[in-house]
């Protein structure tokens, strides 16, 4: 499978927002508007919030996972679909979960942009 990468300029954006946490202090460091800066964080959350995320877990009795899915477990699925996400960026309805079922988690990907996101933990076809 291919994915295509965003181009060069949108990571050192979206990394200098990350690091100063303000699109004005960005923006200065790189030599471009605010505008410019706060108009690729956006486009990074419709990018994820477009994506269809099913985590396939080991299933024990009834729809007990074997182990738990974590925010770890959701950044990786969503890094390998679109760019890198860092799973500090992913808060998870009570840190971990253990059970089937859809769930919505909230990604910040800067104070001024945050969304909910929908999963579902399904069974594991291989089990």
């Amino acid at each position: 499978m291919t994915r295509s990468l965003p181009p060069v300029n949108w990571f050192r954006v979206f990394e200098s927002a990350a690091r100063h946490l303000k699109f004005t202090a960005a923006a200065e460091e790189l030599g471009i508007t605010q505008s410019a800066v706060s108009q690729q964080i956006p486009k990074r959350a419709e990018e994820i919030k477009a994506l269809k995320i099913q985590i396939p877990s080991k299933v024990g009795s009834g729809d007990k996972l074997f182990g738990s899915v974590t925010n770890a477990d959701l950044a990786s699925l969503i890094s390998a679909q679109t760019s890198e996400l860092d799973k500090k960026h992913i808060a998870l309805p009570g840190k971990n979960i253990k059970r089937l079922g859809k769930y919505v988690a909230t990604i910040r990907l800067h104070r001024e942009v945050s969304f909910e996101f929908p999963f579902e933990i399904v069974p594991d076809a291989k089990a």
